[in-house]
């Protein structure tokens, strides 16, 4: 049997509300299978994940920031700029919708370099 996306159902147990599976993807020796989905995950809840007829229970830690990685790379001198940035835990693991209502970029120093 072919393992396809709509296999899985994730659902947020305490809501009953369903993610909807953007996609899967294998491990190299087929033993792990990572699900994505396109909604993001609430920090300390419990999800239901279902697959073949069993359900399997986890919980979510979205943790807190570790790196934040700036995506914009140039700015026009004198003209704001909307900085965009990707915020990701100790596990590397994106979660900028989960945090970003907590992220304020007061000042950004300008170095500007003049070599001749």
């Amino acid at each position: 049997d072919v393992v396809k996306a709509e296999n899985f159902a994730i659902k947020n147990k305490a809501t009953s509300v369903v993610s909807s599976v953007k996609g899967i993807e294998f491990s190299e020796d087929g033993k792990v299978v990572t699900v994505e989905t396109y909604a993001t995950y609430a920090d300390g809840a419990t999800y239901v994940l279902t697959y073949d007829g069993k359900d399997y229970e986890f919980a979510t830690t979205i943790g807190e920031v570790a790196t934040i990685e700036v995506k914009t790379s140039t700015v026009v001198e004198n003209k704001a700029t909307a900085i965009e940035y990707v915020l990701r835990n100790a596990n590397g693991v994106d979660i900028t919708d989960a945090k970003k209502s907590s992220v304020t970029i007061k000042e950004v120093e300008n170095l500007i370099s003049s070599e001749k």
